[in-house]
């Protein structure tokens, strides 16, 4: 953090007049992060079994005990998801990867940081991870949501045809939105927003979970 002197992206996130640069800084990342996760490691095996502890402990919080909220015929796809979440090892992940962690510095680059919970897994994880806070505040800002996302996935993923890793995105990011709006941490995700703004995006939660799962 010290070489990194700037603003969190979650600044700009949240305030309206500055959604669109913030959605542009996003967009950034992802290409980023597109290209991180193409790179080739060799210690990939050594770097899973590592993390293995700390991943299931995440996907427990952030995956596991969102199952409470789901309808209960989504249980079983849901169930399937998880396991091949935890199972993934495709590339090496930030594995925290949100607006709070991306600094935008004082002569405009932008400084990713906070490596430590890094794990191993599928990328379409961190993009939906970094998505998700984009989602919640196209609600208050009344952009159209599925532009947006089609937008920033195609930033991270220039390959339109890799439809098996858009469909494990689309329910990354189903869980990332609910759980930030449920879950342990929920008031600094979502603390800010009325109520009205809560529902619209739990109703939202609840259709794409019936239909991505």
């Amino acid at each position: 953090m010290e070489g990194a002197k700037g603003i969190n992206l979650y600044e700009y996130v949240v305030n309206e007049e500055t959604f669109h640069y913030a959605v542009e800084q996003v967009s950034h990342v992802l290409a980023w992060l597109g290209s991180l996760h193409a790179l080739e490691n060799p210690n990939i095996l050594s770097i899973s079994a590592n993390s293995e502890a700390f991943k299931r402990y995440k996907a427990t919080l952030q995956y596991q005990k969102i199952f409470e909220l789901l309808l209960e015929n989504n249980l079983e796809a849901a169930n399937v998801f998880l396991n091949e979440h935890l199972t993934s090892q495709e590339t090496l992940l930030h594995g925290d990867l949100n607006t709070r962690n991306i600094i935008i510095c004082v002569d405009g680059r932008i400084a990713i940081i906070d490596f430590e919970q890094g794990q191993v897994g599928c990328g379409s994880h961190d993009a939906a991870y970094l998505i998700s806070e984009i989602v919640i505040a196209s609600f208050v800002v009344n952009e159209e949501i599925e532009t947006l996302i089609n937008l920033l996935w195609s930033c991270y993923e220039p390959d339109v045809i890799n439809i098996d890793k858009h469909k494990r995105f689309r329910r990354h990011l189903c869980f990332q939105v609910l759980y930030r709006l449920k879950g342990p941490s929920r008031h600094i995700w979502t603390g800010h927003l009325s109520d009205d703004t809560k529902a619209k995006i739990e109703v939202w939660c609840a259709r794409e979970f019936s239909y991505r799962l």
